[in-house]
């Protein structure tokens, strides 16, 4: 058995539409294709090649079943190149670039001239990353210059035309890669110490932001280079927990592209990555009033290929369920949650895992907010029984708490025991300190052996004063996420209220 076959990493990663596409593609190649295909396709967690051995045993391809793969999946690759041809700008430049050259041998310049000069438009649109395919532009110019122009003075008159475009070309290209190398260096900060920087991070960004080149936006050349210096001072000032002014970066980031509706064409994915770093910083901000503002462009925005529609899933339909569970508004979530299982099953290889584990959390904290405590209970077994889910620590410890609390609620006291048992071990293995939520289980133990919440009142003040306390001083160990969920829990049971009815009135005390 393979965990890392890459015939079937790559066909598990293929969406309904690009696997419909392939079988008509296949269909003018060898059906041995096909049959190989659909058995790897049903195989789920792994591969299993002695399985695909024995089931086309008496196939003359199973005798060279590594060569018959390694074609296939040139095969599957080839299929993609052509699906995607169209979604990509990129390649859409290049194959005008080769009719262009097909043309040319034709002796048909004046097509090629067309071709080039509709080109030409769309390339200044996005600059960044089509510099060296606008060059080539500039070249095939040149050839047509001699094909076209009889007059040697007009000839001369457009090659100096075409060496200044050139050099326009270069001195953009220089200053966009300036400042992306400004935003490499701040973003490798930020993916390497998270949003809790120390100080030598804090000076170094510092050093960072006083480069001439980010004095002023003016310096920037290019629609790319604008983009690139909003996004510098996003980041910044977002690690210094400066969220007003990291939105006045990101809302300015949204306009210029707003300013330049031929990218929302050409390149959508730039603009909706825009808006949810903008939706990020106002769910930071706590203004959740623009955060559904916000959404609500990224919900109106066309669904014109799969990648835009689960793109939306992850990043709007995910993001409204999150922020109407985060103020306390879960039967709102739930509804918008009930649909959610069949969207994962349409969208299936098209979301990473780490993604996927964060919806299924997201899930089981929504309807366990609503009291539908046996689905939360469903989702957090989705979690739980995870294989691979051990390298986001985070997501599991949040889960065992998560799927502790919902056995008390349930009333399962006698299942509560070995799970109490097991989340005990589970965090006394680890390395880190969790002597928070080590109490925390403590207390649910001894609720669970004395059968009663009353009693246990004390207790529950004392360790919410506790976790207030260290965390006011900034010494507590314990997650944001499991603070969260512990003292709103804890919350609810002290003051005998609902646990949705907790997180709304802390949120709105927050707020004002």
């Amino acid at each position: 058995m393979s965990f890392s076959d890459p015939l079937h990493l790559l066909i598990k990663s293929l969406n309904k539409n690009e696997i419909i596409y392939f079988k008509r593609y296949a269909k003018k190649q060898t059906n041995n294709y096909l049959k190989l295909f659909d058995a790897v396709a049903k195989q789920k967690q792994e591969y299993d090649e002695e399985r695909i051995l024995k089931k086309f045993a008496k196939e003359k391809f199973s005798k060279q079943l590594h060569v018959t793969k390694n074609r296939l999946l040139h095969s599957i690759l080839k299929s993609l190149q052509d699906y995607h041809y169209n979604i990509s700008f990129q390649s859409g430049l290049k194959n005008t670039l080769r009719s262009v050259e097909i043309l040319f041998n034709k002796g048909l310049y004046d097509t090629c001239s067309k071709l080039l000069s509709k080109a030409k438009k769309d390339i200044h649109v996005y600059e960044d990353e089509t510099d060296s395919l606008f060059l080539e532009i500039i070249e095939w110019e040149r050839k047509l210059l001699i094909k076209q122009i009889k007059d040697k003075s007009k000839i001369q008159r457009a090659l100096i035309d075409l060496e200044i475009q050139e050099e326009e070309v270069f001195n953009k290209y220089i200053n966009a890669r300036k400042y992306r190398f400004l935003v490499d260096k701040i973003f490798l900060i930020n993916y390497t110490k998270g949003v809790d920087i120390d100080k030598k991070s804090q000076k170094l960004m510092d050093q960072y932001a006083k480069d001439p080149l980010l004095g002023s936006e003016k310096n920037a050349l290019s629609f790319i280079a604008k983009i690139y210096y909003n996004n510098f001072f996003e980041i910044y000032y977002s690690l210094k927990k400066d969220t007003l002014s990291g939105i006045k970066y990101a809302k300015r980031k949204v306009e210029l592209i707003e300013d330049h509706p031929e990218i929302l064409r050409i390149r959508p994915s730039v603009y909706l990555d825009a808006l949810d770093n903008l939706r990020i910083l106002y769910t930071r901000h706590k203004n959740y009033r623009e955060v559904f503002s916000v959404l609500n462009k990224i919900k109106l925005f066309p669904e014109k290929t799969i990648h835009i529609k689960v793109w939306k899933f992850v990043h709007s339909t995910i993001p409204e369920i999150s922020t109407h569970s985060s103020i306390g508004e879960f039967q709102k979530a739930s509804v918008l949650a009930l649909g959610i299982n069949k969207e994962i099953k349409d969208y299936e290889g098209q979301i990473d895992s780490g993604r996927l584990m964060f919806i299924y959390i997201l899930m089981a904290y929504t309807f366990f907010g609503s009291a539908n405590y046996k689905v939360a209970l469903k989702w957090t077994n989705k979690i739980l029984n995870e294989p691979n889910i051990g390298w986001r620590e985070d997501l599991m410890n949040y889960a065992k708490l998560l799927n502790l609390i919902l056995h008390f609620e349930i009333g399962n006291h006698d299942l509560l025991e070995s799970v109490i048992k097991s989340s005990v071990r589970f965090f006394e293995n680890k390395k880190s300190s969790y002597h928070f939520e080590l109490s925390f289980i403590e207390l649910l133990k001894e609720m669970r052996e004395q059968n009663g919440e009353v009693r246990f009142i004390t207790s529950m003040k004392n360790l919410k004063e506790a976790m207030i306390k260290n965390s006011s001083k900034g010494s507590i160990s314990i997650s944001q996420d499991n603070l969260e969920l512990l003292l709103g829990w804890l919350e609810s049971k002290i003051e005998n209220k609902p646990f949705a009815e907790a997180i709304k009135e802390k949120q709105e005390l927050e707020q004002h």
